[in-house]
């Protein structure tokens, strides 16, 4: 008689399914095509953020949102399960299945790995100059910090040419929602004053208001925010918002912008306080400066073959000179520095250069390696097993005797 399955058998035959297995891969083949084509008009970042990085896809229909397909996060925590249930927890624990046993382990660490990475990880860039930067004509050679590529924060601080004053900062997440009217207000026990935000904009050029075009929010000292198309690269993005403090029972308004080159300064009860909208930064374990940065061109071309940076990292430790060019970054304290871009590029340029590092502070940085060294000793295991029945097979076949004929 066949015994019937348990609720736990068939769920757990499901979640371990060649077919659940093969509509996962199809999910992610259909992400990676359609991410592809949506990153041509829309940017890497968006896509990224909308196939990749997200549990579904989501469209409109008469002013409701709702999923109609499963994005990036979700096929791969179901491809994880499947993996885990099916290759796993479902397969017969024995000696000839050890390396097959083993990929899938290697296979589900990866993939805790791309989990820590996700959730875990913060990406950004540091830029530092050779000499002076000509726009601020500020000495810009060396820092102990990096900042996000997309993310912003407005940060305050008393001003005082003695003591270096604790900044206080209003991060992305608290501001970053204020469209149109919407408004904020932050407060502080430290700050004699309140802070009221309104009005973000994700990209935004802020220009003497004129009439043949319409501000948004407010208009300050003949002066409004010009809301801009997203970039394709949203790290080219320049946020603006709007900003008030009540001193004295009287309002002082600004807008502040990401691009601005000074902060906006304000006295309050006999202290003055900046107040600056910049991209969040991220503080560093080490002090980076830069040295010297190298450019080679090819020959009789003006287009680059290659470039690299010669940098001083300081800690606690003291000074150590590093080298850091395409493909051999520096790692270390938790970070990933990659030699990524340079500048200025514009002709017959002769003065200083800048040096980009991407910079990725990442915990599970190593976990891609570690978990191709369990895959391939898994596949070694496979492979010789396999070649070794293969060989005893072969050597009974040609030990076996011939017939004679009769």
């Amino acid at each position: 008689m066949k015994k019937d399955k348990g609720l736990f058998a068939i769920i757990t035959q499901a979640l371990g399914s060649y077919a659940l297995c093969c509509m996962c891969l199809f999910a992610l083949f259909i992400l990676t095509l359609f991410g592809t084509l949506y990153q041509v008009e829309n940017g890497l970042y968006d896509a990224k953020q909308t196939f990749f990085n997200s549990w579904f896809l989501w469209a409109e229909l008469g002013g409701v949102k709702f999923p109609y397909f499963p994005a990036g996060v979700l096929s791969m925590s179901v491809l994880t399960i499947n993996l885990i249930v099916g290759g796993l927890l479902r397969i017969r624990w024995s000696v000839k299945n050890t390396g097959v046993i083993i990929i899938h382990f290697g296979i589900v660490f990866m993939m805790a790995a791309s989990l820590g990475k996700l959730t875990n990880s913060v990406e950004g860039h540091l830029t530092l100059w050779e000499g002076d930067n000509p726009r601020t004509q500020v000495d810009e050679r060396a820092s102990a910090h990096f900042v996000s590529y997309t993310l912003w924060e407005i940060a305050i601080w008393e001003v005082n040419k003695e003591v270096n004053s604790t900044e206080l900062l209003v991060p992305d997440d608290s501001f970053s929602d204020l469209k149109g009217t919407a408004s904020r207000k932050f407060t502080s026990p430290e700050l004699p004053f309140d802070l009221t935000l309104k009005g973000f904009v994700t990209n935004a050029r802020v220009m003497p208001k004129g009439p043949q075009w319409q501000a948004e929010g407010e208009v300050i000292d003949g002066f409004g925010i010009l809301e801009m198309p997203d970039s394709k690269e949203a790290e080219r993005d320049v946020a603006a918002i709007h900003a008030e403090v009540l001193v004295d029972g009287t309002p002082m308004k600004a807008i502040l912008a990401g691009d601005q080159l000074s902060p906006w300064v304000i006295d309050v009860e006999g202290k003055r306080f900046a107040i600056d909208m910049r991209h969040t930064r991220y503080s560093m374990p080490y002090e980076i400066r830069l040295e010297d940065f190298i450019k080679e061109d090819h020959p009789g071309m003006t287009m680059v073959k290659s470039y690299r940076s010669n940098v001083t990292k300081t800690d606690e430790k003291g000074k150590e000179k590093v080298l850091i060019q395409m493909n051999e970054p520096l790692r270390e304290g938790g970070l990933v520095l990659f030699q990524s871009s340079w500048g200025p590029s514009t002709p017959n340029y002769d003065g200083p250069l800048f040096s980009v590092f991407s910079v990725v502070r990442n915990p599970s940085d190593k976990w891609p390696e570690y978990a191709m060294w369990v895959i391939t000793l898994g596949l070694l295991i496979t492979f010789l097993r396999t070649l070794y029945r293969f060989t005893r097979k072969q050597l009974s076949e040609i030990s076996k005797p011939t017939p004679v004929a009769s």
